[in-house]
């Protein structure tokens, strides 16, 4: 109510405070409604105001979706604006002057329910977080795929915060048969142990080692697996060699791709830009890699032509652990540079494949 007050004081339209007379209507209470966007209605809902309208009365839209010039047997649409609804003990005059003959159809004359209303220029949106995650948008201008060429289908991931030996991804359904899945496992390790995942399971696939990078504290690593049918709630599990304080998997299913892996690349180091070069063996391939950082949580500032897929944050002393990729790259051969141009003062493991079309 107090929106609706401070909305038609502004516009200049009505103020709704108790006792209004609009048009011989009174309304004994603040009633408005703000319609924002145009709805159909039927003629009875939404009916015209009188021929010679007040001279506050703002004109109709002229974009046909409001109001016309007279009642037809079809919807009237009604357009964005600050309408009244009839009260229950509020006596409205009839839409047609004293003794004038009803419709033709014999039916009652409509009573007017719409006083003063005014266009806005575009719908007024209102934008409220949902509760969970959302698949991200189409950029604007993009094109589908073409034809044979890989997509990912699905992808999910998960974080945890230590000790956890046992990294577990959501639930993973896909839309199609003969998809590659790939897992994506980061994790850092106890002090200065090697850590490694020691195998991973789900879904009913066979799993297999695509790329291990664990030069540093910590493990960067990608496992494969083909499903024939499609997958309904399937869940992924990475299990590791050591006690792990921060990481994540993620899991990425790939409609159009090849069997397995195709070409692949890993690397780490005490500091520097983490990145690693990667051959592809085939033209409209993508490149995915996956990385972690044991020092601290740092976002990632990737190369050119890449996109952070999944980031996460360990706690205040922990580290970074990320997923990155490309779009489908233009020819085979030449050398491709994965990875990202900061942070470079932090240690890192970053491990990379091609995803082949089939």
């Amino acid at each position: 109510t107090v929106l609706a007050m401070a909305v038609a004081g502004l516009v200049g339209v009505l103020p709704a405070q108790r006792g209004t007379h609009v048009l011989a209507l009174r309304y004994p209470a603040p009633s408005v409604i703000v319609q924002t966007t145009p709805t159909p209605t039927s003629p009875d809902d939404v009916t015209l105001p009188p021929a010679s309208p007040a001279p506050s009365q703002a004109a109709a839209s002229p974009s046909g979706t409001g109001t016309g010039s007279g009642t037809g047997s079809g919807p009237v649409g009604r357009a964005p604006g600050l309408y009244f609804p009839p009260q229950a003990n509020a006596r409205a005059p009839s839409a047609h002057p004293t003794g004038t003959a009803p419709a033709a159809n014999g039916r009652p004359a409509p009573i007017p329910t719409m006083v003063y209303f005014t266009e806005v220029p575009a719908p007024i949106t209102v934008g409220v977080p949902s509760p969970g995650a959302t698949s991200s948008p189409t950029p604007p201008g993009s094109t589908p795929p073409a034809p044979g060429a890989v997509v990912a289908d699905r992808v999910v991931s998960s974080n945890n915060q230590g000790p956890f030996t046992t990294l577990v991804s959501p639930l993973l359904s896909t839309t199609s048969a003969n998809e590659l899945v790939l897992a994506f496992v980061s994790s850092d390790g106890p002090g200065n142990a090697v850590q490694s995942a020691g195998s991973v399971s789900g879904g009913g696939l066979s799993w297999s080692l695509a790329a291990r990078a664990n030069m540093v504290t910590g493990t960067a690593e990608v496992w494969q697996a083909y499903a024939t049918a499609p997958l309904t709630g399937a869940s992924v599990a990475a299990t590791l060699g050591n006690s792990g304080g921060s990481g994540c998997i993620t899991v990425a299913a790939f409609k159009g791709a090849a069997p397995a892996v195709g070409a692949s690349a890993v690397a780490g180091a005490a500091g520097g830009a983490p990145q690693v070069a990667v051959t592809p063996s085939k033209a409209g391939s993508l490149l995915w890699a996956v990385g972690q950082d044991p020092d601290r949580p740092a976002p990632r500032i990737p190369l050119g032509g890449q996109s952070v897929v999944h980031e996460s944050f360990g706690p205040l002393g922990g580290g970074t652990a990320w997923v990155q990729s490309t779009g489908p790259v233009a020819a085979a051969g030449s050398p491709i540079t994965m990875g990202d141009v900061a942070p470079t003062t932090d240690r890192w493991d970053l491990a990379a494949v091609e995803i082949p079309p089939a």
